[in-house]
């Protein structure tokens, strides 16, 4: 707390009811044809009030109860029509301020400060000020209760992605709820999931401008209900994060583990692979391009987990679709999984009838399968699908082949460049630029003959 001095005129509290009845806080919209009532606030009960204004949170103070009612008039009532003023109630239950204390003097120990005092003036948007003992306070939201106070998940998504600063506490709700042995069900994670999707939508698409206002109370409720407000965006990149924090607690499969994934139970691995197929499914309705590394991490889950059969069926159906990065992953996962490289011989064939990049996918193609050590198929997929043309570069194959330590494949590998060689320039020797004399030596030291 700091002193101050009070040099304006405070607002004054509202009005108290009457003993039967409760109070309400209506609230209008000033425009230039005029002003709407758009919302009433409920409190259910009377006596003294006074407001604040905190992060877009209405805070009604109660000075008998001593405690304060939260109000986010962004939120619509489930039974809200298309007509003004739109009822709302407190978001929570009423809560009190969190105490303030005075700091330690000398011996002295910090002393607390009495709450809604009498001698509190409050100053818009948030501060408060106590001239008796010259005082001057701002309120802050504290975010972490509306978590342990709001059961419905998509509500408490979208009241916490209107708050400023609620990243970290998203995020870790997310955490959370995504974790096996604190999991929300999977019906309340989609809700989620589209909430944050349905944010970051509207960073990605341009909103077309309100037209001009009508006199009309159709219109005044459209104004009212689609006032862009800051919104916190929780994006790909930031949940891939959480995944990726998520997938290194969950266990290895063990014989055991298999085992116990049966119907009626669901495995730690099972729930999360579920949770990134919902994300991804909420991505699409919001029509937001999944990134690779989504798909990657999909992949790689299923892959360690033994959930083969799953995979196959995800590429079948186009759960993943067909993209290099996805190939790439799939060729990399060939040790663990040896039917992952024929997978991505098949999806790099498909990326190569798009004609957009049929060149280019072609070549990455045929230098995956050269990094694989699978020559021979490199080189039969260039005579049928290129019908050998361009002439490919001798030295990275026959480098391979003759690494093999298989001489049948270095004489295999070795043959087609020479006939190649014949065939374009009607003699089987190498260029020199093409830098094989060692191979071509090689070659005469394994098949003195020629192999004839």
């Amino acid at each position: 707390a700091a002193a101050a001095a009070a040099a304006t005129v405070p607002l004054p509290a509202l009005p108290a009811a009457g003993p039967e009845l409760k109070a309400d806080i209506h609230l209008y919209q000033l425009r230039r044809d005029g002003f709407f009532k758009t919302d009433v606030l409920k409190l259910e009960c009377n006596g003294r009030f006074t407001i604040s204004l905190v992060d877009n949170i209405i805070v009604v103070h109660h000075q008998a109860s001593q405690t304060s009612m939260l109000f986010d008039i962004r939120f619509l009532p489930e039974q809200a029509d298309s007509v003004l003023p739109i009822h709302h109630r407190p978001v929570m239950p009423p809560a009190s301020i969190t105490p303030a204390f005075f700091p330690a003097v000398g011996s002295q120990p910090r002393t607390p400060c009495q709450l809604y005092s009498q001698t509190w003036i409050f100053f818009q948007p948030n501060f408060v000020v106590d001239a008796k003992i010259g005082a001057l306070w701002m309120l802050s939201l504290s975010l972490e209760p509306f978590v342990a106070g709001i059961a419905d998940a998509g509500r408490l998504m979208q009241l916490l992605l209107r708050r400023s600063e609620s990243k970290s506490v998203v995020l870790a709700l997310l955490q959370s709820a995504l974790t096996y042995s604190t999991k929300r069900p999977l019906a309340e994670i989609a809700v989620m999931f589209d909430a944050l999707n349905a944010a970051y939508s509207l960073t990605q698409v341009g909103h077309a401008p309100v037209s001009a206002p009508q006199d009309s109370a159709d219109t005044a409720f459209q104004l009212h209900t689609s006032f862009a407000t800051r919104l916190t965006v929780i994006r790909p990149q930031d949940l891939y994060r959480v995944f990726s924090v998520i997938d290194e607690t969950i266990a290895a499969p063990t014989p055991e583990s298999a085992a116990a994934d049966v119907p009626g139970g669901q495995s730690p691995a099972a729930f999360f692979i579920a949770v990134l197929v919902e994300y991804l499914r909420s991505l699409n309705q919001y029509n937001i391009a999944v990134e690779h590394f989504l798909l990657q991490q999909i992949i790689h889950t299923l892959v360690r987990h033994s959930r083969h059969c799953q995979l196959h069926q995800f590429l079948q159906y186009h759960v993943i679709n067909d993209s290099k990065p996805v190939a790439y992953s799939l060729l990399s996962l060939d040790q663990q999984y040896p039917p992952s490289f024929q997978l991505a011989l098949d999806m790099m064939k498909r990326l190569t009838h798009q004609p957009q990049s049929h060149a280019a996918t072609v070549e990455e193609l045929q230098e995956a399968l050269v990094s694989k050590n699978h020559v021979l198929s490199a080189l039969r997929y260039h005579i049928e699908e290129c019908n050998d043309m361009p002439p490919l570069a001798a030295r990275p194959y026959l480098e391979v082949a003759a690494k093999s330590g298989d001489d049948m494949l270095f004489f295999t590998v070795f043959k087609y460049f020479e006939d190649r060689n014949v065939r374009v320039r009607r003699k089987p020797d190498f260029l020199p630029a093409e830098g094989c004399e060692e191979f071509v030596a090689l070659f005469r030291r394994k098949f003195p003959k020629g192999g004839s």
